[in-house]
């Protein structure tokens, strides 16, 4: 249970009747609980146990005077028929003295007068008035204050000097207000997403045909597979359920979190698996396989309380293994959402966070060129003008795409090898047809892709006319 002490400063400012001299400032004092706003939002608390609360005056009263303390919530919460059973009581002289049997509850509930009549005891300054808490006196189900992280249910308290009747309600004018904390509220559960920094996995623009792989450069993980993000869910303990029908201990997320919903969104390629896993590397058993949502978003759902282990982490793997062969996997930089809900009122969501997930990118340089006219309608045929403008030496190549299917002709090509930082060569439409192993028809308006593994490149492409001139033809998507 966390219990919480706080004091709560009643400034008297008047005289009381029966008091003897001028009342100065007192204090009062009340030890409350701190429940789960995630029960709160799932509408999974109820009756609870008033606080202790404590009274003290600074000056000193005589015997047979009449006073009352009004208590009133104001942060939704209500007093319950129970609450009349409150009673308050302090020592004077060895002698405890007992309020007035039988609290009175505002027609509203909100508001609780507690009188003390004809004292047959002296209050004196170093006197506490106890007002013990009793089971069920609050009703929590209809606060709003607590469905905020860090919100605090308060109470406006009143001192007359004279007796309450039914019915009641808090006093406009009074000797002395003030006001203090019945129950705060704080989140059971913290919810952390990290990018991974397990793995470092990319889409190798060298495989044939090229970016149709992801390569496990990590932990020792599947080719095809890559950890998108980490996700970890820890219980922040002493958060109470609050009288619910799912118990009055602690909220947690074994008892009490069903489901656990992960939500990827990014670019994604048609056929892969999303899935949640205990293991890094992402070659273990899923815990839960997602729902995909076209190639955009995948949702993972996690049923059962008690899944899901607090303060573990869990791995989220984009599986491409089942992809069919010979497609492109888009680069992606993915966003990775996590709600906890609670089934107590329809899976209200209770608790979430989102973060960045691992962006997979290119192992190198790749670009896509769409003007290109084929060598056999020469003297009108392209010429491709290739530069490495990274600083690591590689084979430049390049893949042939029908226009009309988007599939690759023939195989991918080298037309440069081996070529240096910041070397370029111009290349005749012959020799690319003829390192990719292509024949066309003079009326072929493919598009061709060029790929390398450095950091990066440029590409134009010229259509060479009937004179011998060129004319720059570049239109490019980068990737």
């Amino acid at each position: 249970m966390n219990m919480k002490k706080t004091t709560l400063a009643l400034a008297i400012a008047a005289s009381i009747a029966g008091f003897a001299g001028q009342a100065a400032a007192g204090t009062a004092s009340s030890t409350y609980n701190t429940y789960a706003t995630e029960a709160v939002l799932a509408g999974n608390v109820a009756a609870v146990s008033s606080p202790n609360m404590g009274y003290q005056p600074s000056t000193v009263a005589a015997s047979g005077t009449d006073f009352t303390i009004y208590i009133r919530l104001d942060g939704g919460a209500t007093w319950t028929a129970t609450a009349t059973s409150i009673t308050a009581n302090y020592i004077s002289n060895g002698v405890t003295v007992t309020s007035v049997a039988g609290a009175i509850v505002s027609g509203d509930s909100t508001t609780l007068a507690i009188n003390f009549s004809a004292i047959a005891q002296p209050v004196g300054t170093s006197t506490v008035i106890n007002i013990p808490g009793v089971a069920a006196a609050v009703n929590l189900a209809t606060s709003t204050a607590l469905s905020t992280v860090g919100g605090v249910e308060t109470a406006s308290f009143a001192l007359v000097n004279s007796n309450a009747a039914a019915p009641i309600s808090f006093p406009t004018s009074a000797i002395d207000t003030a006001s203090g904390t019945v129950a705060a509220s704080a989140a059971a559960t913290a919810v952390a997403v990290a990018t991974t920094t397990l793995e470092d996995n990319v889409v190798d623009v060298s495989a044939t045909p090229p970016k149709t792989l992801v390569l496990d450069a990590g932990v020792g993980g599947a080719n095809d597979h890559t950890e998108l993000a980490i996700v970890t869910i820890t219980d922040n303990g002493g958060i109470q359920l609050g009288g619910s029908a799912l118990g009055t201990g602690d909220y947690t997320l074994a008892d009490d979190i069903d489901p656990v919903v992960v939500t990827v969104t990014g670019n994604f390629v048609t056929g892969a698996l999303m899935t949640l896993e205990g293991t890094a590397g992402c070659g273990a058993a899923a815990i839960a396989t997602g729902v995909a949502t076209g190639t955009t978003s995948y949702t993972i759902t996690v049923a059962g309380a008690g899944t899901l282990t607090a303060a573990t982490p869990y791995y989220v793997c984009y599986d491409t293994s089942g992809v069919a062969a010979a497609t492109e996997i888009p680069t992606t930089t993915p966003t990775v959402s996590v709600a906890l809900r609670d089934d107590g009122t329809g899976l209200t969501t209770v608790n979430s966070a989102s973060g960045t997930g691992y962006a997979l990118e290119l192992n190198g340089f790749s670009e896509d060129l769409v003007n290109y006219v084929p060598a056999a309608a020469a003297p009108y045929m392209s010429w491709l003008r290739v530069m490495n403008t990274g600083t690591i030496a590689a084979d430049f190549s390049v893949t042939v795409y029908d226009e009309t299917t988007g599939t690759v002709q023939g195989s991918t090509g080298v037309i440069a090898a081996n070529l240096g930082a910041g070397e370029a060569v111009t290349v005749s439409a012959t020799a690319i047809e003829a390192a990719t192993g292509v024949t066309l028809a003079a009326s072929d308006r493919p598009w061709i892709q060029v790929t390398a593994p450095t950091q990066s490149g440029a590409t134009q492409v010229y259509m060479q006319d009937a004179n011998g001139g060129y004319t720059n033809m570049t239109f490019d998507t980068s990737k």
